[in-house]
């Protein structure tokens, strides 16, 4: 090989690493786009839509405006935020589940699961299952998938409180999957108010951007271009 075909491949071999490292900085410098999937997460529409209900036994899920006063020894409450919030009441044993679809991106790079909530059980003590509140992560057949949150024996009741958890490493391997989030109040023992408001499920993606894509173009080009030019010399 003479020194000139040495100082070609060379520069090939150069020109080719500049490129590639250009495409992974560009990608790197995309910011992040995040996007709430859950739809009605404060119920600011003044229903449920969006959302949808499974009532057995005794009671409800209600919209509350500030006016709605369930049944027991507690009173009509203000919204969490905004002009409306969910509250599940019941005049006798039930259970009550407010849950909602979504489907996953097929890429994402965190995933973040919130809400707001009030607990107020009447009765002595919190059981685990038919005195309690718990939040699911469930697929679309209502098998459980993992246990967000859920209230204890020992527990008190709890003022306005917000809750948040990273599921990042939890969905990311149902991306592009549709999975059920669900809220559910079981009551057997008395009267059992919990109060929910701000439901997010935020999902970060980060899109390549239009340049990087241009430059990922153009090193697969100049490799399609070396690849010719290596096999017409060799015919």
């Amino acid at each position: 090989m003479d020194i000139i075909t040495s100082l070609k491949i060379n520069l090939l071999k150069n020109i080719k690493h500049y490129i590639f490292i250009s495409f992974l900085v560009l990608s790197s410098s995309a910011q992040a786009i995040t996007t709430d999937l859950v739809v009605n997460g404060g119920f600011e529409t003044g229903d449920f839509t969006g959302w949808n209900i499974v009532n057995t036994g005794s009671g409800a899920w209600n919209i509350n405006d500030g006016t709605f006063d369930p049944p027991g020894d507690t009173t009509a409450a203000a919204p969490i935020t905004g002009n409306f919030d969910a509250v599940s009441s019941q005049d006798g044993p039930g259970f009550h589940d407010l849950f909602q679809d979504i489907l996953l991106p097929n890429s994402f790079s965190s995933i973040i699961f919130s809400w707001d909530d009030i607990i107020i059980n009447q009765a002595s003590t919190f059981s685990d299952p038919n005195q309690e509140w718990r939040v699911l992560i469930e697929d679309l057949a209502g098998a459980l998938i993992s246990e967000v949150f859920s209230t204890n024996p020992g527990d008190t009741n709890t003022g306005v409180t917000s809750r948040s958890f990273d599921l990042t490493a939890l969905l990311q391997p149902l991306s592009g999957q549709a999975i059920r989030i669900s809220f559910e109040e079981q009551d057997d023992l008395l009267f059992f108010n919990s109060t929910v408001d701000n439901v997010s499920l935020n999902v970060s993606t980060v899109p390549v951007p239009a340049a990087a894509w241009l430059f990922g173009s153009a090193l697969l080009g100049f490799f399609g271009v070396s690849r010719r030019k290596s096999k017409l010399k060799s015919i």
